[in-house]
């Protein structure tokens, strides 16, 4: 999962009042702001980069993975070659299953919520 560093075990609210520039940096640019010894997203794909490599390695037609939320849409995002921009714009609950399968052509991408699917597309960030 993300290393939150110092947030690590924090509650949001708490996150406010203790570290209240810090969190509004991060909220302002949430894919490459470092939290207080912590990480963000290019350190989360530098860690994944090898896993994902040696999982398109193997001679498996189909693989699950079972991640925590952020670093799981890290991997997602990776795996579909997104931008910053990008990367930020799904969120998956632990509700959800987002599914990848790999084709000549690129991607095909579905999500499964609260057992409900295969629904097109990413799971939309919440507002």
């Amino acid at each position: 999962e993300w290393d939150c560093g110092d947030w690590s075990g924090e509650i949001w609210n708490e996150l406010r009042e203790k570290w209240p520039e810090e969190f509004r940096a991060w909220q302002a640019d949430p894919y490459y702001y470092h939290g207080p010894n912590g990480e963000n997203y290019p350190d989360m794909i530098e860690r994944t980069e090898p896993f994902l490599s040696e999982l398109k390695q193997l001679p498996l037609q189909r693989i699950a993975i079972v991640s925590h939320g952020v670093i799981g849409r890290v991997m997602v995002g990776y795996l579909l070659g997104f931008s910053a921009e990008q990367a930020i714009l799904f969120s998956q609950s632990n509700e959800t299953i987002i599914q990848l399968s790999e084709h000549s052509y690129g991607y095909t991408i579905c999500h499964f919520n609260r057992g409900e699917g295969p629904l097109r597309g990413l799971p939309p960030r919440p507002d």
